[in-house]
């Protein structure tokens, strides 16, 4: 091929593939290195990094030593001064939001805290509505029952070690209704009668049991 100015030759088609290769002179000599091996093994200096795309880090990254560090092997993040956001901040869509405009913030999997959790605000969780006989869920905090005959058979399967569930009578059928509440596995009693609107029983599952916190008007069989 004839000699020609680098600005004369044809675009290389992109992205690269990283077996391009382009010459260096290294210790004297004109070497030729492969696009993916320029910076192998250096640490790559830069000024603002814009990152398009998908940023795959196999090892540890930090700011400023230990600003904001992200640990590769466990995940573990760790921050020492504010995080400020302005917009919205998602992840995967809808597994963990945080509204900018009120900081709500919502969660599509479970929340663990190993340390003490402070809340300034109330705590509001979710309720389930039941009507008849069936099964208590684990899913919410509160369950809103509604009888429609004597004797309504109601379940509650095994929780998470600590859990807290309470249910209210709210409505009956008709005068005389009932719900008896028999857990799969309780602690110190059989059963729990709802006999009357306004009944409540509030239980903790130990990790082996659901014992009972409180009971308002509901009968405890032994």
């Amino acid at each position: 091929m004839a000699n020609a100015k680098i600005s004369a030759l044809p675009a290389a088609a992109t992205p690269l593939a990283g077996t391009e290769v382009l010459p260096i002179v290294q210790s004297g000599v004109t070497d030729k290195v492969s696009v993916a091996n320029l910076t192998l093994g250096r640490t790559v200096d830069t000024g603002n990094l814009i990152v398009t795309g998908t940023a795959n880090v196999s090892g540890n990254f930090v700011v400023a030593t230990n600003k904001f560090a992200i640990i590769a092997s466990t995940g573990d993040t760790a921050t020492a001064g504010t995080f400020d956001c302005d917009d919205d901040f998602s992840v995967s869509t809808n597994k963990f939001n945080v509204a900018a405009a009120t900081g709500d913030t919502t969660a599509a999997g479970t929340f663990g805290v190993t340390g003490l959790t402070t809340l300034t605000g109330g705590l509001a969780g979710g309720i389930q509505s039941l009507s008849g006989p069936g099964a208590v869920n684990i899913t919410t905090l509160t369950t809103n029952f509604t009888s429609t005959a004597t004797g309504n058979a109601l379940t509650l399967a095994n929780g998470s070690t600590g859990q807290v569930k309470t249910v209210i009578y709210i409505a009956e059928a008709a005068g005389g209704d009932t719900g008896v509440l028999t857990p799969t596995n309780r602690l110190g009693y059989a059963s729990i009668t709802f006999n009357a609107i306004g009944d409540t029983a509030t239980l903790q599952y130990t990790g082996a049991a659901w014992a009972i916190l409180a009971v308002n008007g509901a009968t405890i069989t032994p």
